[in-house]
């Protein structure tokens, strides 16, 4: 276990966040820039013990070092501290779609189709920046985001979305989940099919549903929404911010 606040390089770790696939993530500062907030993801050490993996890792984030869109969470660098990795993003501020969409569905309330609209075009603006670049460092054709799910989803206070928690690999069924601390893998309802099935080499899949779900978790365009006012949504966003 790791004790906490520990120094990285120019970086200081205060809390932990949660752990992936291949790597733990921790809430941190930049002690270098006036501790600017940011967030630090630790490489989990069975991925650090095997080169195969750590360099195809390695290569996927100098793919999204590349990257720069305002609806894009940004990856700010890639450190080697002896033997350990660590990967620095910009943290955002705001509150992930699965928290709201949670808060939506305890209080039955609904978005207004305007605003779904408006944030399903952020987030699909983004995505095309993303997508539409080929991976320099991997030979990849594209550059994925490879964990697309609500929780990695950002509201900012105002209004704006950004896409974060970029996956580190293509397909997590391909890791073996029984080493060093046995890491959980990613939620497998969100992953694409040539994710779920990399032995059959499908073709990046272009589809892409704001909602997440068969079925619309707060019905964003039934018949009662068109009466509620832009206020109810603002409420919403207040208290999931609170």
């Amino acid at each position: 276990m790791m004790i906490l606040p520990r120094d990285v390089g120019p970086f200081r770790l205060l809390r932990k966040l949660g752990t992936g696939p291949v790597s733990e993530t921790y809430a941190g500062v930049d002690t270098s820039k006036d501790n600017r907030r940011v967030v630090v993801r630790r490489i989990l050490p069975f991925v650090q013990q095997d080169r195969t993996r750590l360099a195809g890792v390695e290569a996927r984030v100098k793919d999204l070092l590349e990257v720069r869109h305002p609806f894009l969470a940004q990856v700010l660098d890639w450190l080697e501290l002896e033997e350990e990795r660590y990967i620095v993003g910009e943290w955002v501020q705001g509150v992930d779609l699965e928290r709201l969409i949670s808060w939506c569905r305890q209080h039955d309330i609904s978005i207004p189709p305007n605003v779904y609209l408006s944030l399903a075009t952020q987030i699909c603006n983004g995505l095309e920046a993303l997508h539409g670049r080929p991976g320099k460092a991997s030979g990849a054709e594209n550059v994925l985001h490879l964990g697309l799910r609500p929780s990695a989803l950002i509201l900012r206070p105002d209004g704006k979305v950004q896409v974060g928690s970029f996956a580190l690999i293509r397909s997590p069924t391909a890791l073996s989940h029984g080493a060093v601390s046995d890491p959980i893998p990613t939620q497998m309802e969100y992953l694409s099919p040539e994710q779920t099935h990399p032995a059959q080499k499908l073709a990046p899949s272009r589809r892409f549903n704001p909602s997440f779900e068969p079925t619309p978790p707060f019905r964003p365009f039934s018949g009662c929404e068109r009466q509620r006012s832009q206020a109810s949504w603002q409420t919403s966003r207040k208290q999931c911010l609170g």
